[in-house]
C-alpha cells in the first residue's frame, strides 16, 4: 500500500501538478501525518519536493527538475515514458509530456526497450471523461441515464472512484446508489451526465481497495462465460489472417476444401458476435443448437429489405 502511495504521488507530482496532504489522505484513507511521511520518504530519495501553504498550495517538484539518471533503469525509463505518452494521447493533455521531461536524463544508455505500447484509437469515445475526472477529484458525486447491454435504459447515481481505459474504451467505476454496491459504465453509454452540487464524505462510503478493483474488472473466466462447449466451424481460405486472430494452432486445420476450426468455447454474444462478422467466409457444423440461432439472425436480417 505504501509502494502504491509513493509511486502515485512521485508520478502526480512529475506531471507538473501540485498535490496537497488532504488530497492524498482522503485517496488513501490515511491520516496527513502519514503522507508527510511519506513525502520525506520521496525526499531522502533524492527528489526535490517543495510546499507552499494557502488555500492554492500544496506540494510540488521545480518544473526545471529532472530525475537522476541511477533512480530507474534505462528500461524502467522507457516504460514509464512510453505509458505517460499513452495516457496523454488517450486523455488528450499535452501536460503529461513534462514527465518525459523530467525522466530523461543527461545521457541515454544501452538499447532500446523492446517493448513498445500504443494504446490510443482512431476511433476512441472520451464522452464526459473530464466531466468525470473533476467529479473524482472534488469529491462529487454524479447522476445520469445509462443505456445497458440488454438495451435498458435507466437513470443512475454514483459516487465515481476511478475512470478505467480497458479494451479501447474508457469506464467509470463507482458505488453506485440505486443498487448499494460497486458498478462500472461505459462512458460510450452514458447520456445526460450532471455533477451534484455537494462534496461527499469518503467515509460515508465502503473503501475501494486495489484489489477489489482488479478482482471486479478481471473477474475469473469461468465467472464471466460460463461453461464451454464443443465447435465444429468451416471456414473459407480467404479468413485464414482473422481467423489467427482468435484461434489457436491447434484449434486450425488447413483442408483442401477450406479450414475446419475444432475448438471449445463458451457460446456468449461476443462469440455470436464474430461469427456473425466472418459473413459468408464461415458455416457453422455443430453444435445444432447454434447453427440454428445463426440461421435465425440471417432470416431477420433478409426479412428487413422484403419491402424493398
Amino acid at each position: 500500500m505504501k509502494l502504491e502511495r509513493l509511486i502515485y504521488i512521485l508520478l502526480a507530482l512529475l506531471n507538473k501538478r501540485q498535490i496537497t496532504a488532504k488530497e492524498i489522505a482522503a485517496r488513501f484513507r490515511i491520516s496527513t501525518r502519514t503522507v508527510y511521511r511519506d513525502m520525506d520518504t520521496l525526499s531522502l530519495a533524492g527528489i526535490p519536493i517543495y510546499s507552499e501553504r494557502g488555500d492554492k498550495g500544496g506540494f510540488y517538484i521545480p518544473d526545471d527538475y529532472k530525475m537522476d539518471s541511477s533512480f530507474f533503469t534505462e528500461e524502467e525509463k522507457q516504460f514509464i515514458i512510453n505509458m505517460s505518452q499513452n495516457v496523454g494521447k488517450i486523455v488528450g493533455r499535452p501536460s503529461f509530456d513534462s514527465i518525459e521531461h523530467k525522466l530523461a536524463s543527461q545521457e541515454s544508455a544501452g538499447s532500446a526497450n523492446p517493448f513498445y505500447f500504443d494504446l490510443s484509437s482512431w476511433s476512441l469515445n472520451t464522452n464526459y471523461l473530464l466531466k468525470i475526472e473533476q467529479a473524482i477529484q472534488a469529491g462529487q458525486k454524479i447522476s445520469f441515464s445509462y443505456y445497458s447491454k440488454k438495451q435498458e435504459r435507466s437513470q443512475r447515481m454514483i459516487l465515481p472512484y476511478r475512470l478505467v481505459f480497458k479494451l479501447n474504451a474508457w469506464y467509470v467505476v463507482g458505488f453506485c446508489l440505486d443498487k448499494s454496491d460497486f458498478r462500472f459504465f461505459k462512458l460510450s453509454r452514458i447520456r445526460q451526465l450532471q455533477l451534484i452540487g455537494e462534496e461527499t464524505c469518503p467515509k460515508d462510503y465502503p473503501l475501494l481497495s486495489q484489489e477489489k478493483l482488479d478482482y471486479f474488472l478481471n473477474p475469473p473466466k469461468e465467472k464471466v462465460e460460463g461453461s464451454k462447449e464443443e465447435i465444429d466451424l468451416q471456414f473459407a481460405a480467404s479468413a485464414l489472417p482473422k481467423i489467427y486472430d482468435h484461434f489457436t494452432e491447434e484449434e486450425i486445420s488447413i483442408e483442401e476444401t477450406g479450414i475446419r476450426i475444432h475448438a471449445f468455447r463458451a457460446l456468449t454474444p461476443a462469440f455470436f458476435e464474430l461469427l456473425l462478422s466472418f459473413g459468408q467466409q464461415v458455416k457453422v457444423l455443430s453444435p445444432s443448437h447454434l447453427q440454428e440461432q445463426l440461421i435465425q439472425t440471417l432470416q431477420k436480417n433478409l426479412q428487413q429489405y422484403d419491402s424493398l
